[in-house]
């Protein structure tokens, strides 16, 4: 499984991008539908575990893999990223 890639301002949709020098890109991943699949014929990852990104340029033979202290770990009932993440009624009843 691999994660959906989302429209975002400024970032790219596509799978394979040409870059120049000192050119860069930005992707926009949903990585939750893996991290906690709804169907119950996939196996969800076993957690604590950690979330690192990686590429591989034209030419070259090996994966380049995100630095390990970048790294997202997701815990045990873990819903976002976000580390102030308050639940949806909760936060409105904030705001009356």
């Amino acid at each position: 499984m691999t994660p959906h890639l989302l429209r975002a301002p400024g970032a790219s949709t596509t799978d394979r991008v040409r870059l120049e020098p000192y050119d860069h890109v930005t992707y926009v991943f949903d990585v939750w539908h893996v991290l906690a699949p709804t169907r119950r014929s996939v196996v969800r990852p076993v957690r604590p575990l950690r979330v690192r990104a990686a590429v591989r340029a034209a030419g070259k033979r090996r994966v380049q893999r995100s630095a390990l202290w970048r790294s997202w770990r997701v815990v045990e009932g873990q819903v976002a990223f976000s580390e102030d993440v308050v639940e949806i009624g909760l936060a409105a009843y904030h705001a009356m």
